[in-house]
């Protein structure tokens, strides 16, 4: 929910899927720039017996590839997950351009988008991770379509790009005669 998740939404989120059943292992990352991140692990951790906490991660590489679902406010780590191949069926925006971001994301079949998350229901959340939980066949079709989408080179091919704009800008002027 971000590396400092500012709204809450960590614990948020974990309310919402505490009626789900225990039968998964629910991991959440909590940023470094979280707010009293012991105490958000602490009260995830007693919130049910499957919920784990991953803190003070560099690279959620390993993270992302291994989730069967993954849950995330649209930012960085969406397009990090689409990259790496995690799968990204579910993602809620903090503003509105967050949400278009996301909707672009869902209308490419990325993810799904619920929206604003200070607007989304906490049952339609449960409600939708609980279908992704038992379509794999969706959250496999969304991550190949993430994979084909993302590449995560988009800094090199901008670099490229402005290279080739610095070159072609510094070249002398050709006049014919």
């Amino acid at each position: 929910m971000g590396g400092s998740d500012p709204h809450g939404l960590t614990l948020r989120m974990a309310k919402a899927l505490a009626v789900l059943d225990s039968l998964h292992r629910i991991r959440f990352v909590i940023g470094s720039g979280t707010k009293d991140a012991a105490g958000v692990a602490r009260g995830l951790i007693a919130l049910k017996k499957n919920y784990e906490t991953v803190e003070g991660a560099d690279d959620l590489s390993t993270e992302y590839v291994n989730a069967d679902v993954a849950l995330c406010a649209f930012g960085v780590t969406a397009y990090e997950l689409a990259a790496y191949g995690g799968y990204l069926p579910f993602i809620w925006g903090l503003t509105e351009d967050h949400v278009a971001s996301a909707t672009a994301f869902a209308d490419a079949g990325m993810g799904i988008c619920l929206g604003l998350a200070d607007k989304a229901c906490d049952a339609d959340i449960a409600r939708t991770v609980q279908w992704l939980l038992n379509k794999p066949s969706a959250r496999r079709e969304m991550r190949e379509r993430g994979m084909a989408l993302i590449d995560g080179r988009g800094a090199v091919r901008i670099a490229a790009d402005l290279s080739a704009a610095l070159a072609t800008a510094r070249a002398p002027l050709k006049t014919a005669l």
